[in-house]
């Protein structure tokens, strides 16, 4: 089951900027190498100025390093970069997730209005319990809100139907291969392949876009 956690820690950076900037934050990526903690995380905000000041925070923030920005729209409202720092003096979250590896998997972490949205992949009810217990434990966290998304995980069929779709060109601009000429090849009729694509493609972004 997918469970989402919502909480705030005042030494989390990513916490503060959010807080104070009204910016939005989401961690892409978070790889732990050698005690020290590297993520790929995008920035948006209403203005380009909301941004640039994000970013020069972020440089100043004890304990972190802005290595590169890799990516800048061309409004300047959204931007990519690589963060690096040390847990213990740059961010909290980060030492709490590498201490807890042996839970299932982080799946991703966004964060506005100074509030962190951890959505992670657990095996019941227990498991989830027992994970807002660490939170609120280890980090402090008071005012925790937790919330179970029981829909259920793409298949194992709508993930090769999607697959499929897109290896062939039906989502490409212009279209390689339409949606009839598909469901000829699947051997399957159109208005079923046409609802079953549209049902995995919801379920795709749905835990995608959380």
């Amino acid at each position: 089951m997918r469970v989402s956690y919502v909480f705030s820690h005042d030494a989390c950076w990513v916490c503060n900027l959010t807080r104070h900037l009204g910016v939005d934050v989401r961690v892409l990526s978070r790889r732990f190498r050698k005690g020290q903690v590297n993520e790929d995380v995008e920035i948006s905000a209403d203005s380009a100025t909301l941004v640039d000041e994000a970013l020069e925070r972020l440089k100043k923030h004890q304990g972190a390093a802005l290595r590169r920005l890799t990516f800048r729209s061309d409004d300047g409202r959204y931007a990519v970069a690589s963060v690096a720092f040390q847990p213990a003096g740059g961010c909290p979250m980060a030492s709490f997730l590498a201490s807890t590896s042996g839970h299932p998997a982080h799946v991703s972490e966004t964060s506005s209005r100074g509030n962190l949205n951890w959505n992670l992949e657990l095996d019941d009810s227990r498991a989830a319990k027992r994970m807002e217990r660490l939170i609120r434990a280890e980090l402090s966290a008071a005012d925790v809100k937790v919330r179970a998304q029981r829909g259920r995980k793409p298949s194992p069929r709508s993930a090769h139907l999607l697959k499929t779709a897109f290896e062939r060109g039906c989502f490409d601009v212009p279209r390689r291969m339409s949606l009839h000429q598909l469901a000829q090849q699947m051997n399957t009729p159109i208005s079923t392949l046409d609802i079953n694509l549209r049902r995995a493609l919801k379920r795709h972004l749905q835990r995608t876009l959380e």
